[in-house]
């Protein structure tokens, strides 16, 4: 079994840096999470108040999981347009969404273009992420 060590995308003529580059990185293969919490949060509870006292928190329960749900759902609106800006089409688009969320190979991947096409979508989709999120 031959292991190949992961290599960092090089972005310094994007202007982003390594650090910068692993941090959407990592911001990116919480999609399924993200997903996953907003898909679980689609009615808001109701308030039930114990009697007990609490901390400095917000109160409100409903609320709380309102501001959660919020903060999932623009983060996953952020990926999926940058993903929408960097592809030209619907098949590049669900192979960059697999590789940048899921850490799935290009080799094994049904991609309909060639590997370095593909790759420089892959560095514009992380550039126009990182102006998105504000890192550029």
């Amino acid at each position: 079994m031959r292991i190949t060590k992961k290599r960092d995308l090089i972005l310094d003529d994007f202007g982003i840096t390594q650090n910068t580059y692993r941090e959407l990185y990592y911001f990116c293969r919480q999609y399924q999470e993200k997903k996953q919490k907003l898909n679980s949060m689609i009615g808001l509870s109701a308030v039930s108040y114990g009697g007990m006292p609490h901390g400095s928190d917000i109160s409100d329960p409903t609320v709380r999981q309102a501001i959660i749900r919020e903060s999932c759902l623009c983060d996953v609106e952020q990926i999926e347009s940058a993903l929408l800006e960097a592809t030209d089409c619907r098949a590049h688009y669900t192979a960059l969404l697999k590789n940048v969320t899921q850490g799935i190979r290009f080799d094994n991947l049904t991609v309909f273009c060639g590997r370095n096409q593909f790759f420089r979508m892959r560095r514009k989709f992380f550039f126009i992420l990182a102006r998105k999120r504000g890192r550029v």
